[in-house]
């Protein structure tokens, strides 16, 4: 049975350095496998452009453009199809952003 831990705060660099001095941590523990940190540090972004105009006039707020959003990023099947397909016709541009160096 899957197990997911979650570091959550406000510093990304010491929420990454003490995940760190977990996992050695965890991977003593018998009979755990498969330990990783599933997190990019690169710290990946999309930018995203909504026709705030077209969403009005289908009734579609920012938060459902954000909850619709949300929910297919992390891969969640209880999003709505119709919302999806209303979706893909108010985003007009989706880029995504990876910080270089890091």
């Amino acid at each position: 049975m899957p197990i997911e831990l979650r570091i959550r705060g406000n510093d990304l660099k010491a929420n990454f350095d003490y995940a760190n001095l977990l996992l050695p941590k965890i991977r003593a523990i018998a009979g755990i496998a498969d330990v990783r940190i599933q997190q990019s540090r690169r710290q990946p972004v999309f930018d995203i452009d909504v026709d705030r105009t077209r969403a009005q006039q289908v009734a579609v707020t920012m938060r459902d453009v954000t909850t619709s959003l949300v929910a297919n990023l992390a891969g969640s099947s209880q999003v709505a199809p119709l919302k999806t397909m209303i979706l893909g016709k108010l985003i007009t541009s989706v880029r995504s952003v990876v910080p270089q160096g890091i």
